[in-house]
């Protein structure tokens, strides 16, 4: 990331932004004492912490300088054939293993169990695959040659002619027409390799790797000119892997068994997809000459290869590597469909003492506790099920974490207790960082030059590059700008290479600091935390010039860390500020609740609430009922032993009028007219209340509220505030939980939402939306971070959370592109086309940015525009034949109405909606400009719903891509009549889009 630290600070900001428009209220002084309490730290968010990626120890050899004492137990052919096995895609020719890699390597051949312990980027996952690849090299070596393959295993899924042989066969004679993808092979299969991840996010990195390892081009060639064709299979099992269950139906009366062909045809569907999605990886990795680029492929599973994509395939011959997750394993081992992949295996590892089980768990350091025991128990029960026990010598147990130590005794009593092998087969090997060199010369870096450079940190120049090297004193070898100051960083003078890293250094141990103690250590003290940060700003800004591939300047790598936080809501004193001066209603601001206020006079503290149209604020707290003498309102829940069990109860809009009351302070303003009585709606529908606003006064002290008056406010001004109570009438108290607590109406300005289809409230609480609040940090930092380099993977603590997560950033991210599309339209529609004809009436040569734009957008409309004013100018000359004349007329009359319109619109700024949906000029093809612009991006525009994923039309199901020529941005020509209900529905659904946008707030 180009400038760490400024991306920080606009996310930051554009969250600020974004609270000031969704939750802005009437009064400034409340949006100022708001804006300046969220800039504090530690309200919504932390400044940055920052840690160095660790620089591991280097073992000093490349895989192609292993020998013997560093491979125990392997013949020179063995070690022949693993170092060319690995060199293919699992570790580059010229990368040195780390030492803890190295080791790891050693010790595992020795027959010990080996878990890595090394922080992120270390090669833990290349630390125990080596191990691995050594022992399939060998075995591998004495597999029996395979026999020929069918001829339909890389077709059956797309050839029809193989398909209707197979479904047309006499009765007891069906077969499937799966062709099974290893069917031709003469070894045994079994699982030699059982690789669990705890969640299925982190399996996608390693699946990456696999594929170059063992199903890359150079794989491929290795396992046909060493193996005879033989292949090292993998296969990833989990939910997403296809198809589940039985490929045979269940045996008829007679005893005949027919292939279930709905569940073949949906095996031959994904291999369709899965084919067709490794061929466009394919042709998208032929057009570029970066290595990013073409590695694209591996992110894609591609068929005849090492990969096994399908469930009936593993379980007819299981992978020699299997990876999975623990939800999956806990099913496969109580499924009878999935039985034979332990039963293969088992017999596999019974046929010989030298064959070797391996179980690899990643991310060891997450399974602790009852969970963690719950793991501990199923891996017991699989051991079981393949004839092992955790100490079996057949059995070897690879792992990777970030926290075990090798002195630490409670790590190897973890170990022993999880994996319940003995103590002292377990090998940890740490992964040991270099050590940083000491720091000679000056103790601090002059901040001057990086200050300097944290002002011009969003757009570098060459004169501030070369300004800054001169202020640090370079004067050298007429290099200048960037490459002046990349020389000046990496001069011997300044040691930055230690100084950043001693930065980071915190009672000796090199880990994450606040950004502030990293500028401490770097710029010392004497400057101020702005100077400092600023600073900060400026060398890590200048550091990503000195990246991997500079030019000579190695410079550690860094993490950063950013800490923003969803608002829970924003609670006030309920006594107002002194000497305010725009009505305010509110006291000083909190960001959590809390019974009194700070400020030494002992006033009650409530949450604030809004109105969404006027901006008004009113207090709410939990209502504890007084009887005669009114309720009092708190800030927190008065049930203190629910509080654990009702997390629901934080979101405002979900508390019932029971556990929640709202009170409007009225300062100066006058209950609206409109909103004395109504009928509030009830949660459940066929009841319904009489609710209005009613006169009260709330004790600034102590949060009681006395109703039907304001004598207690005429009587102590000082102590009391008036307003006006929400009050539903019930003939019945346990009628209080049939409704929610916010009121349908306004008491201010009269917005009433009692006919909304869902919010059925104008007032909010300041609570921030989670899925809303994760995108825009997921958009202001994808945006933040390289063009050619853009990756960005959200985690979330929970699946549910995640599912939440991802629907939410998915549907909004629609919602911005519709409003973004319509923004672009209406000013291209308004502006854009006006502008071309005006320019092409007038034969400028320069036509004006709008109308380039539109240019740009819609090719050849110019040709068009052009053949319409030639034909709105022709003179129709009277001695032609009044047919001719008659349809010359209407042509032009055609033209002079479209010329026309475009007038107006560009004139009276004024785009009616069907002009952005409905195709013009009868065309049946055009889908319309909206819908257009979505096909140009690849997004569905009818939103992420999943109705509008898939339709119907000929009795068969469609994807909603097959509506559209993505080509030419149309309809797609080939659809048949039954397709037109498909079509209403994109279009009925993008207009409701378009309600949303123009009449919804879509903050929240």
């Amino acid at each position: 990331m180009r400038d760490p630290i400024g991306a920080f600070d606009s996310i930051r900001d554009n969250f600020l932004l974004y609270l000031k428009t969704a939750f802005g209220t009437r009064f400034p002084s409340f949006e100022k004492d708001r804006e300046d309490l969220l800039r504090q730290p530690g309200i919504f968010y932390q400044d940055p912490w920052i840690e160095p990626i660790p620089i591991y120890k280097t073992s000093g050899k490349l895989i192609k300088d292993l020998m013997e004492d560093d491979l125990p137990g392997l013949s020179d052919q063995d070690r022949e054939d693993f170092k060319s096995l690995v060199s293919c895609g699992l570790f580059g020719d010229n990368n040195k293993l780390h030492l803890h890699q190295a080791n790891m390597l050693e010790e595992a051949l020795k027959g010990k169990n080996c878990i890595v312990t090394a922080g992120t980027g270390s090669g833990k996952t290349e630390a125990f695959l080596l191990p691995l690849f050594a022992y399939l090299a060998r075995e591998s070596s004495s597999w029996a040659h395979p026999g020929t393959q069918d001829v339909h295993v890389d077709d059956w899924w797309k050839n029809d002619d193989w398909q209707t042989s197979c479904k047309n066969a006499s009765i007891g004679e069906r077969k499937t027409y799966r062709v099974a993808q290893r069917v031709h092979e003469n070894r045994e299969a079994a699982v030699r390799a059982l690789v669990i991840y705890p969640m299925n996010a982190l399996v996608e990195d390693q699946m990456t790797r696999l594929r170059k390892a063992l199903d890359s081009d150079n794989a491929r060639l290795w396992f046909k000119h060493n193996r005879n064709g033989n292949r090292i299979y993998f296969g990833r099992y989990n939910g997403n892997t296809p198809i589940a269950g039985h490929e045979f139906e269940k045996p008829t009366a007679s005893g005949v068994i027919n292939p279930d062909w709905k569940r073949i045809e949906k095996l031959a569907e994904a291999m369709r997809k899965i084919e067709g999605d490794a061929l466009a990886a394919a042709e998208h990795a032929e057009k570029f000459e970066n290595k990013n680029e073409k590695d694209v492929v591996y992110n894609f599973p591609r068929l005849g290869g090492s990969e096994m994509l399908s469930r009936w395939d593993m379980q007819d011959f299981p992978p020699d590597i299997l990876i999975t997750n623990f939800s999956m394993l806990s099913i496969m081992l109580m499924r009878d469909v999935d039985t034979s992949l332990f039963e293969k295996t088992r017999k596999w590892l019974a046929g010989g003492k030298d064959r070797i089980f391996h179980l690899i768990i990643d991310e060891l350091h997450l399974h602790r506790g009852t969970a963690g025991a719950e793991v501990g128990y199923l891996l017991r029960l699989l051991l079981f099920r393949l004839g092992l026990h955790p100490g079996h010598p057949q059995l070897r147990i690879f792992g990777s974490s970030a926290s075990l130590d090798p002195e630490d005794r409670k790590s190897q009593k973890f170990l022993t207790g999880f994996f319940g092998a003995p103590s002292e087969s377990f090998c940890i090997v740490p992964g040991s960082q270099e050590s940083i060199p000491e720091i000679k010369g000056p103790k601090y870096l002059q901040p001057g030059p990086f200050i300097l450079l944290s002002k011009a940190a969003s757009e570098f120049s060459e004169e501030k590059y070369h300004e800054a090297s001169r202020l640090l004193g370079y004067d050298g070898d007429g290099l200048q700008g960037e490459l002046a100051l990349e020389r000046a960083l990496g001069s011997d003078k300044f040691q930055i290479v230690a100084r950043l890293l001693h930065a980071c250094e915190y009672n000796s141990i090199t880990r994450a600091v606040s950004l502030d103690y990293f500028a401490r250590k770097l710029f010392g003290e004497e400057i101020n935390e702005i100077e400092r940060r600023n600073a900060v700003r400026g060398l890590l800004a200048a550091r990503n010039i000195c990246d991997v591939d500079a030019r000579g300047v190695l410079l550690p790598q860094f993490r950063l860390h950013f800490f923003f936080r969803n608002i829970e809501g924003l609670w006030a004193s309920t006594k107002a500020l002194k000497n305010n001066t725009d009505g305010r209603t509110a006291g000083k601001l909190y960001p959590a609740p809390r019974i009194i206020c700070d400020t030494g006079d002992g006033r009650r503290v409530l949450e604030l609430l809004y109105c969404e149209h006027c901006g008004t604020i009113y207090f709410g707290g939990s209502r504890l009922d007084l009887g005669e003498r009114g309720i009092e309102m708190l800030a927190t829940d008065p049930d203190i032993e629910g509080i654990p069990d009702k997390q629901t109860a934080r979101f405002v809009e979900r508390r019932t009028y029971r556990e929640f009351a709202v009170f409007w302070p009225v300062g100066t303003s006058n209950l609206q007219d409109g909103a004395a009585s109504w009928v509030q709606p009830a949660r459940v529908e066929s009841v319904s209340g009489n609710a209005r606003w009613i006169r009260a006064c709330l004790d600034t002290r102590s949060g009681r509220v006395e109703p039907y008056s304001h004598e207690k406010y005429d009587e102590d001004p000082g102590n009391w505030i008036k307003g006006y109570l929400f009050q539903i009438e019930f003939e019945d108290s346990e009628q209080m939980e049939y409704y929610y607590a916010l009121p349908s109406v306004c008491a201010c300005c009269g917005a009433d939402h009692i006919k909304r289809k869902y919010r059925k409230s104008p007032i909010r609480g300041f609570r921030t939306g989670f899925s809303k609040v994760s995108q825009i940090f997921t958009k202001e930092l994808f945006y933040r971070l390289p063009k050619n380099a853009r990756k960005l993977v959200v985690f979330s603590d929970s699946r549910e959370d995640s599912a939440q997560l991802s629907n939410g950033v998915e549907r909004n991210h629609y919602l911005d592109l519709l409003r973004e599309s319509v923004i672009h339209e209406l000013r291209m529609l308004a502006l854009g086309e006006p502008q071309l004809l005006e320019g092409l009436e007038q034969n400028k040569s320069d036509l004006g940015q709008f109308a380039a734009e539109f240019l740009r957008d819609n090719p050849e409309i110019d040709n068009k525009l052009l053949k319409d004013l030639k034909r709105a100018n022709r003179l129709i000359l009277p001695e032609l034949d009044e047919d001719d004349k008659e349809t010359l007329q209407h042509k032009k009359n055609e033209s002079q109405k479209r010329l026309n319109e475009i007038r107006q619109r560009g004139l009276l700024r004024i785009v009616s909606v069907n002009d952005l949906i409905q195709p013009h000029g009868g065309n049946n093809s055009d889908c319309g400009k909206l819908i257009s612009g979505f096909i140009l991006i690849g997004v569905n525009p009818a939103g992420n719903d999943l109705d509008v994923q898939r339709f119907r039309w000929e009795d068969s199901p469609h994807s909603w891509k097959e509506l559209f020529d993505f080509e030419k941005r149309t309809w797609n020509e080939g659809l048949t009549q039954g397709a037109e209900l498909a079509k209403e529905a994109v279009r009925t659904k993008l207009k409701e889009g378009l309600c949303d946008l123009f009449f919804s707030r879509l903050y929240f």
